[in-house]
């Protein structure tokens, strides 16, 4: 695939609305890189490409091509009435058809932990709350602001109030990073560098005064989301 995707770019999109193979409508590429969470969904790990191609009913599946040949997307979605089309970007495609060749689904990780950007807006919203003492003053990252007991991210000793500023040796600034650069890994150890503000001086109210900053680098290993899933209800 040419990576090389422009707003502007003609493209092509091939399917077989109702029964029709080989229908080809074309148009051209509005955005190269819109996420899932644009167009209503939660999936942040796959990216599509918008259009306005026309893709009827029964063409979700079929090939979006550029003028070389090249297939750079799978349709999938379009908004009603719009004339706005979404096709699965084929390089991010790529790694959901490997898990379903050989698994037969798509297997989703899960780290067991709730991440908040760290924009100004939510700085000012812990400053309010005195809830900020023991987070690490950084310009951006991603705080952990809860864990799940006996879950990935306990386990690799990931706390409260720690701040990801890193993963894989790839700088994020917030969770749809995080999970991009994650992909769909799971089963395979996944590096995160931790800041972390450890309490030197605590007062007799509880409260520290002093803190040492600390960088950590631990390594989580995702676990399937649909397992835990299952095992939670199970519990229940």
């Amino acid at each position: 695939m040419n990576p090389n995707l422009r707003p502007g770019d003609w493209v092509c999109a091939v399917g077989s609305p109702f029964g029709l193979s080989n229908t080809v409508t074309a148009g051209v590429i509005s955005s190269q890189n819109r996420k899932y969470t644009d167009i209503g969904g939660r999936e942040s790990r796959v990216e599509y490409i918008q259009t306005d191609c026309v893709v009827h009913s029964g063409s979700s599946g079929g090939p979006l091509i550029n003028l070389d040949g090249e297939v750079i997307g799978i349709n999938t979605t379009r908004a009603e009435k719009e004339g706005i089309t979404f096709a699965i970007r084929v390089d991010k495609a790529i790694e959901l058809i490997e898990q379903l060749r050989h698994k037969g689904k798509i297997v989703r990780p899960w780290l067991g932990m709730q991440m908040i950007t760290l924009t100004p807006h939510v700085w000012e919203q812990l400053q309010s709350s005195q809830s900020y003492e023991n987070i690490p003053q950084l310009d951006s990252g991603v705080l952990i602001s809860s864990l799940v007991p006996d879950s990935p991210a306990s386990k690799a000793g990931i706390l409260e109030g720690d701040v990801i500023t890193c993963v894989q040796n790839n700088p994020v600034r917030n969770t749809q990073e995080i999970l991009k650069v994650m992909g769909f890994k799971v089963g395979k150890p996944v590096k995160f560098r931790i800041h972390r503000s450890i309490p030197l001086e605590i007062d007799w109210d509880g409260r520290a005064h002093r803190f040492e900053h600390q960088v950590l680098e631990l390594a989580i290993t995702p676990e399937e989301l649909d397992v835990h899933q299952h095992e939670q209800g199970g519990a229940a």
